[in-house]
């Protein structure tokens, strides 16, 4: 939204330091609150308490979102690694254990994908799996 569209749909005038504000107001509350709506909201109370809680609220939430992010990114790294560590000492002691607890953390397919990456030989378990889920 433009400081001009803000200003018709609501009548208000306002500096451009003050729209930055707004605009930042309004692009938080992303697809829950279409331009209309936020307007009418702003128009009703421009100094809204509760609007301005809102923003501060959803700056501290996209600020927790991207930690939780980050933290999500580093334990899928971490769980890679696991996987291939776990597939490296199953083939290395032929510990079906191994095999099936990477299998629990990934799933199957993506192991056997792993292991034709990693040119590891496929178990019978691997060629059973791909005999009963290749149609």
């Amino acid at each position: 939204m433009t400081q001009k569209e803000f200003e018709q749909c609501t009548g208000l005038q306002v500096s451009a330091e003050y729209f930055e504000e707004i605009h930042k107001a309004y692009m938080e509350a992303g697809d829950y609150v279409d331009k209309d709506t936020f307007c009418e909201e702003w128009k009703k109370n421009p100094e809204n308490r509760i609007v301005q809680g809102m923003h501060n609220t959803i700056r501290v939430m996209n600020v927790k979102l991207d930690v939780a992010t980050e933290r999500i990114k580093e334990q899928e790294q971490l769980e890679s690694g696991l996987v291939d560590f776990l597939l490296e000492r199953a083939q290395k002691f032929g510990d079906e254990e191994l095999l099936i607890k990477a299998i629990e953390l990934v799933g199957h397919a993506e192991v056997i994908r792993r292991k034709l990456v990693a040119d590891m030989p496929l178990w019978e378990r691997d060629r059973e799996y791909i005999k009963k889920n290749l149609k």
